[in-house]
């Protein structure tokens, strides 16, 4: 069978399974319904905090101080540190490795917070919040890490079972994605307000995608092209505008960038309808729409590797980099997008430190050595 055959075999098994499961979906998860009002599927972290974590929605509230001439004194910028990796989900030995190795810097250097970029549980996610991965996947690798996790949902966080491949991530058994929502409620430092969500931290505001129902093109769970606009307004000033989400808008790696995903061409496919989201495209469509002069720095996961490249000119010059080592790494496809640093050998993650307009981004590896710093000051 030739690759044209097999990828319009793939592409109409897909949408019927798509298809198929939106029923599911409603039943296990009727406060998740589909919802076109302005709140559907968000969410921001306006809990409590457990066990003394940090609150992610409050303020700094230093006060301006007077000098003694009876000039004000600007206070000193706030440092806000915090720890960024994605497909972690494995339960392996090189995910407790890399926990380990993020626990030595946020004993170091400090952490308020890691941000989780999808694909949380391998392969198919979790069928309920009792799920015994939680411990596995989750919970043990980063039990001496006493700081909150923020996380996105990845593709295989949505389940849905690949036959031609033989394995989970299609991204689209609707009803498991929710239940990562779900969990925040049962654990002490999980934290996923809802499917798609904003935080702040001071300066820092994020904006969490839930990039697998953008890449379905599916708004079950709330429209994020009407949504994105209001809710990062409703969070300004921002010194810092991050976009987190899973999949990549650009990298060097086997699932490439955003319309040409794996490599592969898919308009041919036309006639069967809008089939055209497995090169990425709707994502493409969404930083290129949505997205671009917003945001300071685009992280990603889905390619298992780590690559600072250089600022996306398409979006406004932002610093995209893709931190998806958290358990395992695939290969450099050399798609030609220039970086400042790649690695496609060995797990690892990236650390950032915010200091008012000043990003310093590390990435380390599972073994805890250095491997790279790159500094931007805005203006």
């Amino acid at each position: 069978m030739n690759s044209a055959a097999r990828l319009a075999l793939v592409a109409l098994g897909l949408f019927t399974f798509a298809c198929g499961s939106s029923h599911d979906s409603e039943q296990v998860f009727a406060d998740h319904p589909a919802d076109t009002s302005k709140d559907a599927g968000t969410g921001d972290d306006t809990s409590d905090p457990v066990d003394d974590l940090p609150d992610a929605s409050a303020e700094d509230d230093a006060d301006v101080g007077e000098t003694p001439d009876g000039d004000t004194e600007e206070p000193p910028p706030a440092i806000i540190r915090f720890v960024v990796i994605g497909d972690q989900g494995e339960g392996n030995d090189k995910q407790y490795k890399v926990g380990e190795q993020i626990k030595n810097k946020c004993d170091q250097d400090g952490c308020d917070f890691v941000l989780l970029l999808g694909d949380n549980i391998y392969d198919e996610g979790v069928t309920s919040i009792d799920d015994p991965q939680w411990q596995t996947k989750f919970e043990l690798p980063y039990a001496d890490i006493n700081v909150p996790f923020y996380a996105v949902l990845g593709n295989h966080d949505y389940g849905g079972h690949d036959l031609i491949k033989g394995q989970g991530g299609i991204g689209a058994q609707w009803n498991r994605g929710p239940i990562e929502v779900e969990y925040t409620k049962v654990s002490k430092k999980w934290k996923m307000p809802a499917t798609y969500y904003t935080l702040k931290f001071g300066g820092a505001c994020f904006m969490m995608l839930d990039t697998n129902s953008i890449f379905w093109n599916d708004w079950r769970y709330g429209n994020q092209r009407d949504w994105y606009g209001p809710a990062l307004a409703s969070l300004q000033p921002c010194d810092w505008v991050f976009v987190a989400g899973h999949h990549c808008y650009l990298s060097n790696g086997k699932h490439g960038n955003a319309g040409a995903y794996e490599g592969i061409d898919t308009s041919w496919i036309g006639f069967l309808g809008d089939l055209g989201f497995f090169d990425g495209r709707h994502i493409k469509r969404f930083f290129e729409e949505i997205v671009k002069d917003s945001a300071d720095v685009i992280l990603a996961g889905h390619d298992h590797n780590r690559q600072w490249l250089h600022p996306a000119q398409s979006l406004g010059n932002a610093e995209v980099i893709v931190s998806g080592a958290g358990s395992k790494t695939t290969e450099n496809k050399k798609r030609g997008n220039p970086t400042f640093f790649e690695d496609f050998e060995i797990p690892g993650f990236l650390w950032v430190k915010l200091e008012g307009k000043t990003m310093t981004g590390q990435f380390y590896d599972m073994d805890g050595n250095f491997e790279f710093e790159r500094v931007v000051t805005k203006p």
